[in-house]
């Protein structure tokens, strides 16, 4: 009730009662609102405990309320805020962020995420301070989560986007307290962060949640290129020539780019446009080191989020890689100077993921070998990149004691990254480029360029690098070690070149631990096709050979091999040894083989190997390069070897339908061109290539439907062909987004038939980097819809029994029908 005289002075001043009823009830129902708004609360019961320094620690922690003990359900909200120091006006001008990371979480479960006890975490902030309006870039909760594979056994790691992360701790007063058996387990909503690493110190686990955080330098993710004026996130990266690539080698390289806001999550409604542009005679390529655009399990034909990339310097250039889900690595080569990636988010601010981290670089077009190229095993740089991350903290605010996990040697304001690791005299590498003749005449003259390096040759097939104080050393393959051959070197020229990157880098995991006058380099700016044989072909070849074939296409090229002849020594060639049945495969332990490799996840992963005399099915890489190693015993007892040719090939193998260029492996099939044929899998007869999805597109006129037979289908995989069997599959609908009506389909199939619901009709392959497959081999037909309605008319000898309709009416309803339904 009003108070009495603060209403007479109202009356005295000649205020009318009513109006001072009005604003008094104004005051108490409008501006608790107005101060929840503008203020830093997000209701009045919430307590806040800041964090703006880590008191000369490398990390602060957080807790729960009294962790290790259960916490009071009855707290009902606690926000976390952590602010990183901003730079004085007298200091250096470095930014900084905040890295938050969860160890523990143990929540009581709950079927829907924020109907019980949640943790919401606010990370694009402009400043420390939150309300009810604030949107949240997500929830976690106690249900398990979903993701697994590379980035399952990592920690949880959030980013500010700028100084300031909230974290808002809600309870639910009807909360059961206490301990929860099975807690080991964390959902994160709207799937927008990595499946934890959440560890725990005993089979009850009390309800609650710990973590540590620090503040790192924002530099530390700072693109390369240049903002292009009047744009939020589109980038410009140009060539320097060969002056910038020295400069790269011998300083640390700032040649990254990232998606907005990384190494926090992306915004919402995000459209980024990243333009690479060479110089005459020069590729571009870029390495994809990380890449979480959503859910593993989702394709690129209608994910929301997602990455383009364009072999061209517009949007109407052919699309040579869309990637979305989790890339846990992808490289990807130019065809010509100039290159554009594109970036795009959905609409919603609660499903946005980490984004992605991308490495550019251009090259010299149709070179012996790539002096300056980057591809590096993913083990050894998850490494180097887990040691940088302290090394990039110099002088960290609240630290104010030294300790040996930082040692800064670059001054406060630089972008140049500090290793952890004591500074190495980066070793010089001679290099011999040899150009050497076809072994056998009658084999077409194909430029084939040897990669030799000039270390002494080890007893052991083992890398080393040596300098004053590390020593490094990773065994690849217990192959062996090459003896010098005897074939004939036509030109030597040896050039000079300084690198970290070691041969089987520069090779893309070719074991050139010691290189071979027999080693071949083929590449698709020099031929894109042409025949290789073993080293005398078709006379015997030599012992203790070890040769190494490497093919490099670029764009949306894909390197085939197909075997013409194949005969290979091997101990055990004896009909009666030989398995019982086709499906077995003989083993080539101790044989003479030749065995394939492609690159999965920056590592170099071996198809398979093959020896004898069976002819190896047609093989195909997942990306634009691949390599073959050939290996001989000590006696070949007179086997001739092989021969193959190769191809580099945009169609994927496959030669129906029209090749679309919006994205990398599509085709079109209309009733218009032809009413019937057939498709199939990439490379099929052949094993189909690994990390491919390749869609077929059906269009039929109105009044028609598509049918579908698959006479042939071995998809590895078990039903129901998702994310935990780790399958492959072909999926089919009648929409371009999911049809929930029709299942996945994978493993051997017979008899395997479907019939589109009207005039379109999608099949989508796709596969994952685990395992090898044959494919599929199917027949389509456009049919009209009439054939597939069976019109019967009652025939009867009596005139009374006769349709009163005429024959024409009965066909005329049925497509009425149709057309209105």
């Amino acid at each position: 009730m009003p108070d009495k005289k603060m209403m007479e002075f109202a009356i005295e001043r000649g205020t009318p009662p009513w109006r001072y009823h009005m604003w008094t009830a104004f005051a108490a129902l409008v501006l608790p609102f107005l101060v929840g708004v503008g203020g830093a609360i997000i209701h009045p019961g919430c307590e806040c405990v800041e964090y703006s320094s880590t008191f000369g620690q490398p990390f602060g922690q957080f807790t729960s309320p009294d962790f290790p003990k259960p916490y009071d359900p009855g707290i009902g909200c606690v926000l976390y805020t952590f602010t990183a120091p901003v730079a004085s006006a007298s200091g250096p001008a470095i930014s900084w962020i905040v890295e938050l990371t969860i160890t523990n979480l143990n929540l009581p479960p709950t079927s829907t995420c924020g109907d019980g006890d949640h943790l919401a975490l606010y990370l694009h902030l402009d400043r420390g301070e939150i309300n009810e309006k604030t949107p949240s870039n997500g929830r976690l909760c106690s249900l398990p989560a979903k993701r697994s594979g590379r980035y399952g056994g990592q920690a949880v790691r959030y980013y500010s986007a700028k100084s300031s992360l909230v974290l808002a701790f809600h309870t639910n007063k009807n909360a059961p307290t206490g301990n929860h058996p099975s807690s080991n387990h964390q959902h994160v909503d709207s799937a927008s962060f990595s499946t934890p690493s959440v560890t725990s110190n005993s089979t009850n686990v009390p309800y609650g949640f710990k973590g540590t955080y620090r503040f790192i330098r924002k530099s530390k993710f700072r693109s390369g290129g240049q903002r292009i004026a009047g744009s939020v996130c589109d980038y410009q990266f140009i060539s320097g020539g060969a002056a910038s690539r020295q400069d790269q080698q011998q300083q640390q390289p700032t040649n990254k780019f990232y998606s907005p806001l990384y190494p926090s999550l992306y915004p919402a409604r995000s459209r980024c446009l990243y333009h690479f542009y060479g110089r005459y005679q020069e590729r571009v390529k870029i390495h994809f080191e990380k890449l979480i655009l959503g859910e593993e399990d989702v394709s690129c034909l209608w994910s929301e989020d997602g990455v383009k990339v364009y072999d061209g310097g517009d949007i109407e250039s052919p699309v040579i890689a869309h990637l979305c889900g989790v890339i846990h690595h992808a490289e990807l080569w130019s065809s010509s100077s100039s290159l554009l990636v594109e970036f795009y988010s959905s609409n919603s601010s609660e499903h946005t993921f980490e984004g992605f981290e991308g490495r550019y670089s251009f090259l010299p077009a149709a070179r012996g070998a790539d002096e300056y190229d980057d591809i590096i095993e993913e083990e050894d740089e998850d490494e180097e990149d887990e040691e940088n991350e302290d090394g990039f903290i110099i002088n960290p605010p609240g630290v104010t004691s030294t300790t040996t996990w930082m040692t800064p040697t670059t001054s406060v304001g630089t972008t140049a990254t500090t290793r952890r690791r004591t500074p190495m005299t980066t070793p010089t590498t001679a290099r011999t480029i040899t150009f050497s003749r076809p072994i056998n005449v009658t084999t077409p003259s194909i430029r084939r360029v040897q990669v030799a390096s000039t270390k002494p040759t080890s007893t052991t097939p083992s890398r080393t690098t040596t300098t004053s104080t590390t020593s490094r050393s990773t065994v690849k393959q217990t192959t062996p070690a090459p003896r010098t051959s005897k074939l004939p070197l036509i030109i030597a020229v040896t050039t000079t070149a300084t690198s970290e990157i070691s041969d089987a880098q520069s090779n893309l995991g070719l074991d050139t631990n010691t290189s071979s006058p027999c080693d071949r380099l083929f590449r698709s700016d020099v031929d894109k096709n042409g025949t290789f044989t073993s080293p005398g072909y078709p006379a015997a070849y030599g012992p203790f050979m070890n040769c190494n074939y490497e093919f490099r296409g670029h764009g949306r090229e894909r390197v085939q091999i197909i075997f013409t002849d194949f005969v290979l020594h091997h101990p055990h060639d004896d009909p009666s040894e030989k398995p019982h049945h086709p499906w077995l495969k003989q083993s080539c332990d101790g044989a003479d083989r030749v065995t394939a490799f492609i690159s999965v996840g920056g590592n170099k992963e071996k198809i398979d190997d093959f020896c004898g005399s069976a002819t190896p099915r047609e093989l195909m890489s997942n990306s634009a390069v691949m390599s073959l190693h050939f290996h001989s015993t000590t006696v070949s007892r007179g086997s001739r070897g092989f021969k193959a040719r190769y191809s580099f090939v945009s169609n994927f193998g496959i030669t129906t339908g029209e090749q679309i260029s919006s994205s990398p492996c599509a085709f079109r099939f209309n009733s218009t061109t032809s009413t019937n044929g057939t498709f199939w899998s990439p490379n099929f007869p052949g094993f189909y290539p690994r990390d491919t999805e390749c869609h077929y597109f059906f269009h039929a006129q109105v009044g028609e439907r598509v049918k579908i037979v698959f006479s042939y289908f071995d998809i590895e995989g078990m039903i129901p062909c998702g994310l935990t069997s780790a399958s492959d599959f072909v999926e089919v609908s009648n929409f371009m987004t999911v049809d929930r009506k029709l299942p996945r389909y994978c493993g051997l199939q017979k008899d395997l038939k479907m019939e589109s619901d009207g005039a379109f009709f999608r099949v989508t392959f796709k596969s994952n980097d685990r395992f090898d497959g044959t494919g599929f081999f199917a027949s389509y037909q456009f049919t009209p819809v009439a054939d597939a309605v069976t019109i019967t008319r009652r025939r009867s000898s009596s005139p009374a029994s006769s349709s009163p309709y005429p024959p024409g009416c009965i066909l005329l309803f049925y497509l009425l029908a149709y057309l209105i339904s």
